[in-house]
């Protein structure tokens, strides 16, 4: 699986897996521009 600061929106489904299995909480799916849910890493605010 690719690293988050290494995804792109060919490769991320908006399925929400990395923010469930995330063991700090620290990522956050949010629309992009079209709509389509990005993944964002709030790791290093935390």
């Amino acid at each position: 699986m690719p690293h988050l600061e290494n995804m792109t929106s060919d490769i991320c489904t908006g399925c929400s897996a990395c923010e469930k299995i995330c063991p700090r909480s620290a990522i956050q799916l949010t629309a992009d521009q079209e709509g389509f849910l990005v993944p964002q890493n709030r790791c290093e605010n935390m």
